[in-house]
């Protein structure tokens, strides 16, 4: 019996000592500088999520929120033995409303706090493609082409060797079957490194959306498609999150590139869909 009261006794003792253990410790924690400016400056650090909007069957992206992770923060900053604010650790505070938990709802425009565009060109043909990606490659930008079945299946090495850009399946001249998504989606990512996650339609067609969402795609309707005369259609009609759908047409070789310097002299970037559609946090 008395053994049992010493072992009762000492794992008292133990449990008495690593409490206080750690209370101390957390005392010189808090009390470290480096915590210390942690705790400073982790309240205005903090960005508040901004949920997706929706308006019946329409969405536009929203955008993760962030808190500064103190506990990771800590640790890393402590172990490199000073402060810096670019080593923050944060942790992602996701919206209760984003486009991921409403794939079945066209997506009508890019986040607005991208301060960018997209360009999109249906891709079904090699007319005019040489010289739109002469145009691309002499501007230096991202642009997105939605790849009609038999064009990518006839072409797709030379859509291996193209880069900077971005490729979707366009299923058969813009039908989507779960056959032709699937071979579509796959062959994309094997050829182009790009994971196909859109569908595309030119008005609302509720098979599409049906369809793609229950393959866990999102759908895009472009705010902005274009069918001539393209530089007088976008003149002084330039939006932050536009998705420009341009035709591949002669027209649009000529006006391309004053449309690429004209969106850029409005200080607005062209980037691709991935980007302009995620709600991640931009941190430039």
């Amino acid at each position: 019996m008395k053994n049992i009261f010493k072992v009762i006794g000492l794992l008292s003792f133990i449990a008495v000592t690593f409490f206080y253990t750690d209370k101390v410790m957390h005392v010189i924690r808090e009390e470290d500088k480096i915590m210390i400016e942690i705790n400073q400056i982790k309240d205005s650090l903090k960005k508040v999520p901004i949920n997706a909007q929706i308006n019946n069957d329409e969405i536009i992206p929203g955008i993760n929120g962030k808190e500064v992770n103190v506990e990771k923060s800590y640790k890393f900053m402590k172990n490199n033995g000073v402060f810096r604010i670019e080593d923050i650790v944060y942790n992602t505070i996701t919206p209760d409303v984003t486009i991921e938990n409403h794939k079945d709802k066209y997506i009508v425009s890019g986040n607005s706090m991208k301060h960018a565009v997209s360009l999109i060109f249906i891709l079904n043909s090699k007319k005019y493609l040489e010289k739109l990606e002469r145009i691309f490659d002499d501007k230096n930008i991202v642009v997105n082409y939605f790849v009609d079945d038999s064009f990518l299946i006839l072409n797709s090495t030379m859509i291996k060797d193209m880069s900077n850009r971005e490729f979707y399946n366009y299923g058969d001249d813009g039908n989507y079957t779960p056959d032709n998504i699937i071979f579509s989606n796959n062959l994309i990512s094997r050829i182009s490194n790009h994971h196909s996650n859109l569908c595309l339609v030119i008005k609302k067609d509720k098979n599409t959306i049906d369809i793609c969402s229950k393959n866990n795609l999102y759908t895009i309707l472009p705010n902005k498609i274009i069918e001539k005369n393209p530089y007088m259609m976008l003149k002084n009609n330039i939006n932050i999150g536009d998705m420009i759908l341009l035709p591949i047409t002669q027209a649009t070789i000529n006006e391309l590139p004053i449309i690429i310097d004209y969106i850029k002299g409005k200080g607005i970037d062209i980037i691709g869909l991935n980007d302009l559609l995620s709600e991640e946090i931009d941190e430039k």
